[in-house]
């Protein structure tokens, strides 16, 4: 499970995100390995194994009878992938809340290898205003995957000891550099309200707690600061002047416009084929002479909730919000329990806040068409659920039932990676208006 995990945080992010050919085919290997290996029958709940085997099989039925046909069958790929790789974790857990720890290390150094891999390209480009792209190559998804790693990492110097806290401390620098460099303002801000939680959670150790939040802040904010100028670039830039700049020719008001017509857009084709939907990548021809005139037309949702209603129909998106759904509780609950006990550590409090801050994020962007985006989020639900269930018997302990629908989505996830190899992972196609100018 330790070794899907890496594969998916560690290794497929250098790989487009997890979009080039073979980075989902590696992590559905290990994945389904994962899966058998943890035996998750015997330590979680039927309905969450049942629940994961009808996402598997509803992404392969779109897939197989939507009009789009098996172009875009590795998006299958990705939802049969996250939905096995969280089972496998929460097994994990379930069986042995140590594995947390290691789980967190690998998200946290998931962050500061994220920068480092794109380092070299942004400094490349001689202009400390041009945007942080990692190896994402679009700023939204690649800051939206820094959030969760960035926040741990400030919560391991925070808490940790020696090398731990040092490791928490680099990455939170690297973290906070790629954030604010990237010129994603809406990661900017769901990473800017989890810290200051966690700066408020360290308020309660005393005083030894805010004197180390205020040097992790400062080594941070000092970070930011240097590395827009000499002696890494001839003239220095202001941290957020590539924000400035963006937001002078993308104001927040014409983003939101935008937004609103493609989740329009979704929905009108989810009511065309309200069954299958229209199929995987179908949203851009699917809208093109269909939608008002003038409106934005893109081949992604921007809403990682609609994306599935558009491609899928009810038959993918009934299991999947509905276990998105199940998680955003498990976030709620566990956020109050360590508000009740007091407890600010990164596994009780830290851990469903990032969380938190991905489900919110992907309400307003496509984070989850990347397949590392999309896996980092299952891991983070897998643990928080695996804690749920940690103190309670399993509902269905080594259930045949169970069993046999733990080995269905294993052989579907089989199918998906087998799929996958040839699929289309391209999706940054140029948004563009339904007279066909380019936006």
């Amino acid at each position: 499970m330790l070794i899907a995990a890496g594969w998916w945080v560690l290794l497929a992010t250098r790989w487009w995100g997890g979009r080039q050919a073979g980075a989902v085919t590696g992590g559905a290997i290990f994945t389904a390995i994962a899966v058998l290996a943890t035996r998750p029958d015997r330590y979680l709940p039927r309905s969450a194994l049942v629940l994961s085997a009808a996402v598997s099989t509803g992404a392969l039925a779109v897939a197989a009878t939507a009009p789009t046909g098996w172009k875009g069958a590795s998006n299958a790929a990705d939802y049969v992938c996250a939905a096995w790789t969280l089972v496998a974790v929460a097994a994990a857990v379930r069986r042995n809340r140590a594995v947390v720890g290691p789980l967190l290390g690998i998200v946290v150094l998931g962050a500061a290898l994220e920068v480092a891999e794109g380092w070299l390209a942004w400094w490349g480009g001689e202009d400390p205003t041009h945007p942080m792209l990692g190896t994402f190559y679009w700023w939204n998804p690649f800051a939206a995957y820094l959030i969760a790693g960035t926040a741990l990492g400030f919560t391991l110097w925070l808490r940790g000891r020696r090398g731990v806290a040092a490791l928490g401390l680099t990455s939170f620098a690297l973290g906070s550099i790629g954030l604010v460099y990237s010129t994603s303002r809406a990661s900017d801000a769901c990473f800017a309200v989890a810290l200051a939680l966690v700066v408020l959670s360290a308020a309660t150790r005393g005083w030894r707690g805010l004197r180390r939040a205020a040097i992790g802040l400062v080594v941070g904010a000092s970070a930011v600061w240097a590395i827009g100028g000499p002696p890494f670039f001839p003239h220095r830039g202001t941290p957020f002047g590539a924000t400035a700049a963006r937001t002078a020719h993308q104001s927040l008001g014409q983003n939101g416009v935008y937004r609103t017509e493609f989740w329009r857009e979704a929905l009108r084709l989810f009511s065309r084929h309200p069954l299958v939907g229209d199929g995987y990548h179908s949203l851009a021809s699917g809208s093109a002479h269909r939608v008002p005139h003038g409106w934005a037309i893109s081949p992604l949702a921007h809403s990682g909730y609609l994306q599935p209603l558009s491609d899928g129909g009810l038959v993918l998106s009934i299991p999947f919000l509905a276990g998105c759904g199940v998680i955003g509780w498990f976030v709620v609950s566990a956020l109050l329990d360590a508000w009740r006990h007091r407890d600010s550590s990164a596994a009780a409090f830290v851990l469903p806040l990032v969380l938190g801050a991905l489900l919110a994020h992907s309400a307003v962007d496509f984070d989850w068409s990347y397949p590392a985006n999309f896996v980092l989020t299952a891991i983070l639900a897998g643990m928080v659920a695996g804690r749920r269930w940690a103190n309670r018997p399993p509902a269905f302990p080594g259930g045949r039932v169970a069993a046999c629908a733990a080995l269905v989505g294993v052989v579907a996830l089989g199918i998906a990676a087998d799929a996958a190899r040839g699929g289309d992972l391209g999706l940054n196609l140029p948004t563009h208006s339904a007279t066909g100018a380019v936006r």
